[in-house]
């Protein structure tokens, strides 16, 4: 519906001979205003101006600076953070190679680590004792009770030979 009023009224003013010079009047204040404000230094064009252009290019190229100091940080921190993760790797690595020692994998059966001091290996080997031991059973799981317990204390003995073994 609009477009047609606009054609019925663009077809009046084009009919018109008037009509085309208000239009090239118009037209013509137009161009003189905006050459006018050109030589203040001043263009408006959809709310930029010259100097409001150059601040805005100052300012931009202040911001550009102050990322590209922050992007040069990133990246040194980046770099540190990698060296960082490629030792902590190694450290990683090198745990699980001792992890993997039959010694290791023997503590490890009863929860313990290899350094841990006698008192709490004769204190595990007790709660052991306690816990497994067949008596505490209705008789139709003492055979699998009885079985647990001799494989705990096993292990147990092998630490004690282990340990006599590393301190002769």
């Amino acid at each position: 519906m609009q477009a047609w009023i606009a054609l019925i009224a663009l077809g009046w003013l084009v009919s018109n001979p008037w009509a085309l010079a208000v239009i090239a009047v118009l037209g013509l204040a137009v161009v003189g205003f905006f050459v006018w404000d050109a030589r203040k230094g001043t263009i408006d064009l959809a709310g930029l101006s010259l100097q409001s252009a150059r601040r805005s290019r100052r300012a931009l190229a202040a911001r550009v600076d102050e990322l590209s100091t922050a992007l040069r940080s990133a990246q040194s921190e980046i770099e540190s953070l990698r060296l960082i993760n490629s030792e902590l790797q190694k450290q990683a690595r090198a745990m699980q190679r001792q992890e993997r020692s039959p010694e290791q994998a023997l503590f490890r059966r009863v929860g313990l680590h290899s350094d841990a001091p006698d008192w709490v290996v004769a204190a595990v080997q007790r709660a052991y004792r306690a816990k497994l031991h067949p008596d505490r059973y209705p008789p139709r799981l003492q055979e699998a009770a009885k079985r647990r317990f001799q494989e705990a204390e096993a292990v147990f003995d092998r630490i004690g030979q282990e340990r006599a073994r590393a301190a002769a």
